[in-house]
């Protein structure tokens, strides 16, 4: 079952013009991010995880809203 959605997940993000506006790291950023959402974590304890992705709050915003258009 996971494996046919982050199939699915992978040829969507292909289909978009997400990989031509954000560099890879900050892509997984927003991935990484919106999977610790779904999971119900409580992410206000890993502030600090989002630097070890060299992604600015304002790129992660950008690149979860248009992960969430996606699907």
């Amino acid at each position: 079952m996971y494996t046919r959605c982050t199939c699915y997940a992978f040829l969507c993000w292909l289909r978009s013009s997400l990989w031509l506006q954000f560099k890879p790291h900050q892509i997984a950023a927003g991935a990484a991010y919106l999977a610790a959402r779904s999971l119900n974590m409580d992410l206000t304890t890993y502030q600090n995880v989002w630097q070890e992705f060299y992604t600015p709050p304002s790129v992660l915003k950008d690149v979860v809203q248009q992960l969430m258009e996606l699907f």
